[in-house]
C-alpha cells in the first residue's frame, strides 16, 4: 500500500484517521479566503471554523457523492454526509463559498435544476452515550431554477464569489439561468440579472486587482469569453478566437483559459492586462487558488506559480482536482477516493472521504 501511494503522490503516505484541521487567526492568509472555487463534484473554501477551532479560519471542502448526497470535510477531519433539502438526494455539483461573517456555504445544484445555498457549521451534538462534534446545515436558501448542468463539456453554470466585505467585494453566487448571467447574495433580496441576451453557457467567479467580484463567460453564440465587473456594472470582451473551451477567474485581475487547439487537444493560457502567455498543453481540468494553478494532464495533476513562474508534480493517476488555501490541494483518484496533500508544508497526504461522483 505504501509503495501505491508513493507512486500516487511522490512519496507521501496516505492517512484515513480524523485531525486537527490546519488553522490560522482570521487576520492571517486574508487573501487567500477570498479566492474564487472550484466548481464541479469537489470544492474548498477558506472559511471561519467556528467555536470548536477559537474561531480560527482553514480549509473547508464539499464534494457531492455516488449517492448525489453533499458531504463535508471540516478542515481536515474524514467527510461527513450533510442531510439537506429535507432528505432529497439529487445533488449534482457543489461550489464552496463563504456568508458575509465568513461561515462556509455550499452551492448545491440538483437534477431539478434548482440551485441552492447551504450554510453550514460545525455543532456539538449530544447522544445517548455523549456528544460530539459534526458539520451541520444551519441553513437552506433556494436561489434559482432553470440553472444549466452539462458534465460532458466541463461547464459550470455557477460560481462562488468569495469575500466578507460589502459592496463590489459581498459574497455570494455567480450563476447562469436560461442562459442569462445573475448574482445572488445571501439575506439580499432577489438575484440580480446582469446580462441582456440569453447567450451564456459557463461561468466563473473573480476578481480584479482591487479585490473587486469580477464574473467570465463563455459565450455559447461567438465561443469567445466576456467579463463583468460588479464594480460599475460594465462588460468588456476578453478573446476572440472563438476557441474558449473553459475559463476559470483568477484573483489578482488574471484568467486561465483552457483553449481548443484541434480536434484533440486543449491548452493552458493565463491571461492578465491584456496579454496572453501558454502554460501547458493537453489540459483537461483546471482548478486555481490565489497564485496557484492546479491542472490535470492525462490523469497527472500540475502546478504551475503565477509569482515565481514554477511548476512541479503533485500526483498521478487522478481523475480531478481543486486548489485549496494554505498550500493544501485536493484530488480525487479513479476509484472515487478524495485526497488531500499538504502541499506547502511537508507533502503529507490524508485520505478524506470516498464514493465521490
Amino acid at each position: 500500500m505504501q509503495g501505491f501511494l508513493k507512486k500516487l503522490f511522490g512519496g507521501s503516505s496516505a492517512k484515513a484517521a480524523r485531525r486537527r484541521p490546519s488553522v490560522r487567526l482570521q487576520l492571517e492568509q486574508l487573501d487567500e479566503r477570498l479566492l474564487p472555487s472550484n466548481t464541479g463534484t469537489i470544492s474548498s473554501v477558506f472559511a471561519n471554523l467556528g467555536p470548536r477551532y477559537g474561531g480560527g479560519w482553514g480549509n473547508v471542502l464539499y464534494y457531492i457523492g455516488q449517492d448525489h448526497n453533499l458531504y463535508e470535510c471540516y478542515g481536515g477531519d474524514y467527510a461527513v454526509r450533510l442531510d439537506g433539502y429535507d432528505g432529497y438526494h439529487g445533488d449534482l455539483q457543489v461550489s464552496a463559498g463563504v456568508d458575509p461573517k465568513g461561515n462556509p456555504v455550499a452551492y448545491v445544484l440538483n437534477d431539478h435544476g434548482s440551485l441552492w445555498a447551504l450554510t453550514t457549521a460545525e455543532l456539538y451534538h449530544w447522544g445517548p452515550f455523549g456528544g460530539w462534534w459534526a458539520p451541520t446545515v444551519i441553513s437552506e436558501t433556494h436561489i434559482a431554477d432553470n440553472v444549466i448542468y452539462d458534465p460532458q463539456t466541463g461547464w459550470s453554470s455557477f460560481s462562488a464569489s468569495l469575500s466578507t466585505n460589502t459592496g463590489p467585494n459581498a459574497p455570494g453566487v455567480f450563476f447562469i439561468s436560461n442562459h442569462y448571467d445573475y448574482f445572488y447574495q445571501l439575506g439580499q433580496g432577489a438575484p440580480l440579472q446582469i446580462s441582456s441576451s440569453p447567450v451564456d453557457m459557463q461561468i466563473s467567479a473573480g476578481a480584479d486587482g482591487y479585490g473587486n467580484k469580477v464574473a467570465y463567460v463563455r459565450n455559447a453564440i461567438d465561443g469567445n469569453c466576456y467579463e463583468y465587473h460588479a464594480a460599475g456594472g460594465w462588460w468588456s470582451q476578453v478573446t476572440t478566437g472563438h476557441d474558449v473551451a473553459q475559463v476559470v477567474g483568477g484573483f489578482y485581475g488574471e484568467a486561465f483559459f483552457r483553449f481548443h487547439v484541434g480536434w484533440s487537444d486543449t491548452k493552458l493560457t493565463m491571461w492578465k492586462a491584456g496579454t496572453f502567455r501558454d502554460l501547458a498543453d493537453q489540459v483537461d481540468q483546471m482548478s486555481v487558488s490565489g497564485p496557484y494553478v492546479d491542472y490535470l494532464q492525462s490523469g497527472t495533476v500540475m502546478q504551475f506559480n503565477d509569482r515565481t513562474w514554477q511548476t512541479h508534480l503533485l500526483a498521478t493517476n487522478m481523475r480531478e482536482v481543486s486548489a485549496g488555501a494554505l498550500g493544501e490541494d485536493y484530488f480525487v483518484d479513479w476509484s472515487n477516493y478524495l485526497y488531500k496533500k499538504e502541499t506547502a508544508y511537508d507533502g503529507s497526504v490524508w485520505r478524506l472521504g470516498d464514493n465521490v461522483l
